[in-house]
């Protein structure tokens, strides 16, 4: 039976007679001719036709379909995105805009008042370390819908808490950019003098939704980078937890006082379970969410220690240069917002500068001048007469601080990433990224509890704020000094995609027909 009859069963024969010349005949042999036959040729029934439907449990093979994706598509979808990151900082900064308004509409006490800065950075600076494995395992799309859906209801929960100040943190805790930044404040200075402050949650509620909508109709599927991939839930607990204990401990002293017994338990709580990650991390998992050998790599750990001190003088600067102009000054928040537009137009010039530095200066220098303008930053505002302009001191402040965030996140990224292996480079920008948002929220902790201390022994809440700020001076001055001191980077002038990167590119989009066509798309690829 041929191939044609194995495969097309109903096909008809068709007999064409086709003369075959003889052989010729070899001076050394005698073999006879071989004589004219007759070629059979096998045509399906429907010839020219469609194709018949395939028989049950028949293998069938489709065409990829072309996944041509036009380049207006594409602006759309990265500018949805952008979108989406304005309307997280948009939520995150206006607690701290707005912090002190809202906690007094609410009849709270002045005390509580970092918390509604800090309690949206205590997340999301701390499950950002596990974000990107997940995005890893269960693809970034889906990663990006799932936030997007859960900052809208979290967001628009928090309108609706009324004088339920805690059950406000908490929603904001749970929603978890310099325009971000701004509009937030600008938005909620605006709603607070116009209407009720309940009403900013709800438009950046429905602004949050809408954009995610939008992602999700024009964003393309995607396979994750490590579809069967594992997670360390246990390690994920672990850190997790330890992180937000901690940062809790020192956010909560200012309201209640460390004499306060769960304070100390706490504080011990997280510093076991962080030796519990540890352990954990070195010995029982096989796919730990942050390998210690990281640490092991030169300037490393040096540079997470500047990155996180840096972002602590960031958090305090910017709390406490709100209660200077709203409490001393008695700027309204939309006042406030005003007096920072030069941070929005120096905050995209610095991020301009930042990537035009970035193959014309050692990186550790580049972090080096972040920490400097941080640190004149506080110093401006720690020495702030309380009856003068606001272009003397303030805005200068306002001008320089607008280049820290920029320039020591690209800074840290860079030496980072390239002070560890190829295979570890995400997890060493996640590491920084996490010290973001969460040394925002700590060092607000840190300075709320200095601040509070010494207003109570000098009677004087000019000279709490001044020491809050002072503490931030102290924090950038240190963090100067291990940075021109102990971080070295052999330059880096690789371009482009390396060979590893070429290699595993190629891997996930045969892997991508692989899983398309019906193959096995584990066996595409194996590579040692």
């Amino acid at each position: 039976m041929s191939t044609t009859q194995i495969l097309h069963p109903e096909a008809k024969s068709a007999t064409v007679s086709s003369p075959r010349p003889a052989m010729m005949a070899s001076p050394e042999s005698s073999f006879p001719s071989t004589p004219a036959q007759e070629v059979t040729v096998e045509f399906p029934s429907n010839f020219g036709g469609p194709s018949p439907a395939p028989r049950a449990g028949q293998t069938v093979f489709e065409r990829i379909p072309s996944a041509k994706v036009t380049q207006s598509r594409r602006v759309l979808v990265t500018t949805l995105l952008i979108l989406a990151n304005l309307v997280q900082m948009t939520v995150n900064f206006a607690g701290t805009a707005g912090g002190r308004t809202l906690t007094q509409s609410m009849g709270v006490k002045p005390t509580y008042a970092s918390w509604v800065g800090a309690s949206y950075g205590l997340t999301q600076g701390t499950f950002v370390l596990i974000s990107g494995r997940l995005g890893d395992v269960y693809g970034y799309r889906k990663l990006v819908l799932a936030g997007g859906a859960w900052l809208s209801i979290a967001t628009l929960a928090s309108a609706f808490c009324g004088k339920a100040f805690f059950a406000f943190l908490t929603m904001r805790a749970l929603a978890s950019a310099p325009m971000g930044g701004y509009f937030g404040a600008l938005f909620l200075g605006a709603f607070m003098e116009k209407t009720d402050w309940k009403w900013f949650f709800v438009f950046t509620s429905g602004l949050g939704i809408a954009v995610s909508l939008a992602i999700w109709l024009l964003s393309m599927r995607e396979t994750p980078v490590d579809q069967h991939g594992k997670i360390d839930y246990v390690g994920s607990a672990l850190g997790t937890t330890s992180l937000i204990l901690f940062n809790f401990v020192w956010n909560q002293a200012p309201s209640v006082g460390w004499q306060t017994p769960y304070e100390i338990v706490l504080l011990i709580i997280s510093i076991i379970l962080f030796g519990a990650f540890l352990v954990w991390e070195k010995r029982y998992t096989s796919h730990p969410i942050m390998p210690l050998e990281i640490f092991k790599a030169p300037s490393f750990l040096t540079v997470l220690l500047v990155v996180l001190l840096n972002y602590m003088a960031v958090g305090t600067l910017i709390w406490y240069q709100v209660l200077w102009l709203q409490e001393v000054w008695k700027w309204s928040p939309l006042q406030f917002a005003v007096g920072w537009t030069p941070f929005v137009i120096c905050a995209t010039a610095a991020a301009c500068l930042a990537a035009w530095l970035v193959p014309r200066l050692a990186a550790q220098w580049i972090l080096a001048i972040g920490t400097c303008t941080i640190l004149i930053s506080n110093a401006l505002m720690a020495t702030v007469p309380v009856s003068q302009s606001y272009w003397a001191q303030v805005f200068p402040s306002v001008v320089l601080f607008a280049f820290c965030p920029d320039f020591v996140y690209t800074a840290g990224q860079i030496i980072a990433s390239n002070s560890v292996r190829r295979h570890q480079q995400g997890i060493a920008g996640s590491i920084v990224g996490t010290l973001n948002l969460y040394g925002n929220s700590l060092g607000l902790g840190f300075a709320s509890t200095i601040e509070v201390q010494s207003a109570k022994r000098s009677g004087s809440q000019i000279i709490g704020y001044r020491s809050a700020l002072y503490f931030g001076v102290a924090i950038s001055v240190i963090a100067l000094i291990l940075d021109v001191g102990f971080v070295r980077l052999v330059k880096d002038n690789r371009e482009g995609w390396g060979e590893e990167d070429r290699l595993r590119i190629e891997e996930i989009e045969l892997a991508q027909y692989a899983e398309a066509s019906g193959a096995n798309p584990h066996a595409v690829v194996e590579r040692p």
